[in-house]
C-alpha cells in the first residue's frame, strides 16, 4: 500500500479510536491533519525522519502517551508544556541537547524516557514532577543530578547508565521510594555508604565501573533482587554477601576475582550466576546447594576441569564455559536433561564429545 494512502487511512481511524501509530513511516513531519484530533490519547511517531514536532502539539490536550523516539529532534516545541494530561513522554535516541523544560509544566508526567541525547545538564527545577515513577537518562553527558530530584517523591526507577557521573549522585539519597537504581558505565571508583539507606531496593547496577571494593552499606539491602558488579576491579567478594538473601541473579563477570566466598552458595533465591571473565581455578564444594541455578557462567577462567560440585546442579539450563581451559567434559553432565545451551567453545578438549545429556553438542551451543 501507498504510504500515504496508509497514512491517512491511520489519521481516519483515529478520529474513533484514540490511537495513532505513524511510527517507522519515513515521516519528514506530522501531517497537518493530526491536529484536528483533539480526542488523541496515544500518538506513537518513533522511528522517524522528524527533525521538530509541531507547534500546535500543545493542542492535543487529550494526549496521555507521546513516543517520539528515534528521530532527529533537537528541542521540542513550547506548546508541549500543554499537555496537561501527557503520563508518558518518550523522546529516547534523538539529538536533544537540553532538558526539555517544557515537560516543568506537565505535572502528570509518570514515565519519562530521555535516553540517548545530548543531555549535558539539567536545570534545578526540571525534576519537580510529583507524578513521576521511572526516569531513564542513559546515555547522555550528565556530570550530575540536580536536588530538586528529591520532589519526585513518587521515584521508583532511575536510570543514569552511561553518562560521566564520576559519583552516584547525592540527589538519590533521600529517594526512599526508589526499587531500581542503573548507574553503569559511569567511572564510578566507590559506592556510597548511604546505598544501605534505599531499603526498598531491589536492581542495582554499577557495572562498567572502576569499582576496587564494595561498602558495608551494600549489604544491607536485603530486598536486593538484582545486582550487577560486572566489568569492575573487584578481587574480593566479601562473606558479607550471604546476607543478600533475596539475590536471584548476580553478576561479578570480568572482575580480578580468584575465589569466591563460602557465603555465596547459601544465597536461597539465586537462579542466575555470572563469573565469567575472572581467574577461578576452582569452586568451593559448597556450591552445591545452589540447586536453583538454571543459569551459570564460567567461561573465560583457567579451571582446567569442571568442579564436582556442579554435579548436582541438574536444574541447570544454560551453561557456559567456553574459553576455560577443559582438556574433557564429566561423565555426570549426562544428568542435566535440562540443558539448552552448553557453550563450550575455546577449550583444548583431547576428545570433544559428539553428545552430551541426551543431545547432539551441536543442538546444544549457542545460536551465533
Amino acid at each position: 500500500m501507498d504510504s500515504y494512502v496508509l497514512i491517512h487511512e491511520r489519521i481516519e481511524r483515529a478520529a474513533d479510536s484514540a490511537v495513532l501509530d505513524l511510527s517507522g513511516l519515513g515521516l519528514t513531519h506530522i501531517p497537518e491533519e493530526v491536529r484536528g484530533l483533539s480526542g488523541l490519547s496515544w500518538l506513537d511517531v518513533a522511528d522517524n525522519s522528524l527533525t521538530e514536532l509541531p507547534g500546535w502539539l500543545g493542542e492535543l490536550g487529550s494526549l496521555t502517551w507521546l513516543e517520539a523516539g528515534d528521530n532527529r529532534l533537537t528541542r521540542l516545541p513550547e506548546s508541549a508544556g500543554d499537555l496537561e494530561r501527557l503520563t508518558l513522554a518518550d523522546l529516547s535516541s534523538n539529538k536533544l541537547a537540553g532538558f526539555p523544560q517544557q515537560f516543568t509544566r506537565t505535572r502528570s508526567l509518570v514515565r519519562l524516557n530521555l535516553a540517548e541525547n545530548r543531555i549535558g545538564d539539567i536545570p534545578e527545577d526540571a525534576c519537580q514532577l510529583p507524578c513521576l515513577t521511572t526516569l531513564d537518562l542513559h546515555g547522555n553527558r550528565l556530570s550530575g543530578i540536580p536536588d530538586s530530584l528529591v520532589e519526585a517523591t513518587e521515584l521508583t526507577v532511575v536510570d543514569l547508565s552511561r553518562n560521566r557521573l564520576g559519583e552516584v549522585p547525592d540527589a538519590l539519597r533521600k529517594l526512599s521510594g526508589l526499587s531500581v537504581v542503573q548507574v553503569a558505565h559511569n567511572g564510578l571508583r566507590e559506592l556510597p555508604e548511604w546505598l544501605c539507606e534505599l531499603v526498598g531496593l531491589t536492581k542495582l547496577v554499577v557495572n562498567g565501573n572502576e569499582l576496587r571494593t564494595l561498602p558495608e552499606g551494600l549489604y544491607g539491602l536485603i530486598e536486593l533482587r538484582r545486582l550487577d558488579l560486572g566489568a569492575n576491579q573487584l578481587s574480593v567478594l566479601p562473606e558479607q554477601l550471604g546476607s543478600l538473601r533475596s539475590l536471584t541473579c548476580l553478576d561479578v563477570s570480568d572482575n580480578l576475582l580468584q575465589d569466591i566466598p563460602e557465603s555465596l552458595p547459601t544465597l536461597p533465591s539465586l537462579t542466575r550466576l555470572d563469573l565469567r571473565g575472572n581467574q577461578l581455578t576452582s569452586l568451593p564444594q559448597r556450591f552445591s546447594k545452589l540447586r536453583g541455578l538454571t543459569w551459570l557462567g564460567l567461561s573465560s577462567n583457567p579451571l582446567s576441569r569442571l568442579p564436582d560440585c556442579l554435579a548436582e546442579l541438574h536444574g541447570l539450563v544454560w551453561l557456559k564455559i567456553a574459553h576455560a581451559s577443559l582438556t574433557s567434559l564429566p561423565g555426570w553432565l549426562d544428568g542435566f536433561r535440562k540443558l539448552v545451551e552448553l557453550d563450550v567453545e575455546g577449550n583444548p578438549f583431547g576428545s570433544k564429545p559428539t553428545h552430551v545429556a541426551g543431545q547432539r553438542l551441536e543442538d546444544l551451543s549457542p545460536a551465533l
